[in-house]
């Protein structure tokens, strides 16, 4: 993770302000019903979008402020690490979740 602000902020800090915004976003799913089932079987079987659209938009948000932040010099883009793809690990991992809801029944 890069620095909100180069040499003003401390490390500790940002990495504050980090889960400050993470508990945040993460309530606000929790209070819009995004911890339900219901909502995820919701995508899986086609008559319910809402988390697609909201996490799809929070991602376009994301590198919007990102790129933004590197417009303004707020952030160093190669302070920020990129983690590779390990595609073989994604589908195996989405093979056992889809498992886990065929066997949950959902």
């Amino acid at each position: 993770m890069g620095p909100l602000v180069p040499d003003i902020i401390s490390d500790n800090l940002n990495l504050i302000i980090a889960l400050l915004i993470g508990m945040s976003f993460g309530a606000i799913l929790e209070q819009a019903g995004f911890s339900t089932s219901k909502k995820l079987v919701g995508l899986f079987y086609g008559y319910d979008f809402v988390v697609l659209r909201v996490f799809f938009t929070a991602g376009i948000v994301a590198m919007i402020g990102v790129m933004g932040f590197v417009h303004y010099g707020l952030i160093d883009i190669n302070l920020i690490y990129i983690n590779p793809t390990f595609l073989w690990s994604a589908i195996i991992g989405g093979l056992i979740m889809g498992l886990g809801f065929v066997i949950g029944g959902f």
